[in-house]
C-alpha cells in the first residue's frame, strides 16, 4: 500500500496535469426481479424519495399489503400518500389499442416500522466478503452500520448521522471510502457547517484511498466532483480547495488507519500543508 504523501503526490499531479487513466464507470446496485420483490421496488423513482425523505423509511406498503405478509398496521400509525397513476386504454387510428396515463391520485401507505406480525423475507445485497472494500472494519469498530441497497436518489451513497449509517447505492470502493470519510469527520466535526468543504473533504479522502490501494480509473470523475464544489469552478481553485483541506484528510486517512487491521505494514501519513 503507498503511503499517504505518496499517493497525495499522484493525484497533485495527475489533477494539475489532466493526464488521468481510462475513466471507469461507476456501478449501481439492481433491484432484484420476481415475485419476492417488495411492493416499494416496483415504484418510480419519485415516489421512493417520498417513501425515504417524507415516510422516514425504506419499506411502506398499502393495509392491504401488509395484511397480505401477515402484518398490521398499528393503532395511532400515520399514513403518508404516494402517487399511483391513473390509466385510460384508447384506441388510436389505426384501431391499436394503448394505455395512457390521464392522472393520479393519492394512494396512502404505511412505514414498516408502524406494523407489527409475521417476519419479512430479507433481502440482502450485500458483497461476498471477498468483494468488501478495504477498510470496511473499521465501519465495525466507529459502531457505523453499514448496508447495501439499490439506488433510490440521486448519489451513490450517503451517510446518515442521524443513526450514524452509511448507505450504499454502488458496490465501488470509492463510493464506501467517501462515505466512511464523512462518517469519520463527523465524530469531531459538524458537517452541516460547511457542507462544500465537507464534500470536497470527503472527496479527496476517497480518491487517496483509493491511490493508496492501487485501485485506478476514479481519478478524472473524483476531479470533477470536487470542482462542482469549488467557488469559481476554475482549476486554480479546485488545486486551491485541495491544499486547503489536506490537513483535513491527513487526520480522517490517521483514524481510518488506526482503527483498521487492513495494510497495517508500512503506513506513513506525515503530510503538513499550510491552508
Amino acid at each position: 500500500m503507498l503511503s499517504m504523501n505518496e499517493a497525495v503526490k499522484n493525484l497533485i499531479e495527475m489533477f494539475a496535469n489532466k493526464s488521468f487513466p481510462e475513466q471507469i464507470a461507476l456501478t449501481i446496485i439492481k433491484r432484484r426481479s420476481g415475485e419476492d420483490v417488495r411492493p416499494c421496488d416496483k415504484w418510480s423513482i419519485g415516489n421512493q424519495l417520498i417513501m425515504l425523505f417524507i415516510g422516514g423509511t425504506d419499506d411502506a406498503r398499502t393495509l392491504k399489503q401488509w395484511n397480505a405478509v401477515g402484518r398490521k398496521v398499528m393503532k395511532g400509525s400515520k399514513a403518508f400518500g404516494i402517487y399511483a397513476p391513473l390509466v385510460k386504454k384508447i384506441v388510436d387510428g389505426e384501431e391499436e389499442e394503448q394505455t395512457v396515463i390521464v392522472g393520479f391520485k393519492v394512494v396512502p401507505v404505511f412505514k414498516v416500522e408502524d406494523t407489527g406480525g409475521e417476519e419479512l423475507e430479507a433481502v440482502s445485497y450485500e458483497p461476498e466478503i471477498r468483494e468488501m472494500p478495504p477498510f470496511i472494519d473499521v465501519a465495525e469498530k466507529l459502531d457505523i452500520k453499514v448496508k447495501w441497497k439499490p439506488l433510490s436518489c440521486a448519489a451513490y451513497g450517503y451517510y446518515s448521522p442521524r443513526d450514524n449509517s452509511i448507505t450504499l447505492g454502488s458496490k465501488d470502493f470509492i463510493v464506501y471510502f467517501h462515505e466512511l470519510a464523512h462518517a469519520v469527520n463527523a465524530t469531531y466535526a459538524d458537517l452541516s457547517k460547511d457542507i462544500k468543504k465537507a464534500e470536497v473533504v470527503a472527496e479527496l479522502t476517497a480518491a487517496v484511498l483509493c491511490e493508496m490501494n492501487g485501485i485506478s480509473g476514479y481519478e478524472s470523475q473524483a476531479y470533477k466532483y470536487i470542482q462542482r464544489f469549488c467557488a469559481d469552478m476554475e482549476d486554480k481553485a479546485v488545486l486551491k480547495n485541495i491544499m486547503r483541506t489536506l490537513n483535513e484528510v491527513e487526520k480522517i486517512i490517521g483514524i481510518i488507519l488506526d482503527a483498521s487491521t487492513y495494510g497495517s505494514e508500512g503506513r506513513t501519513v506525515s503530510l503538513r500543508h499550510e491552508p
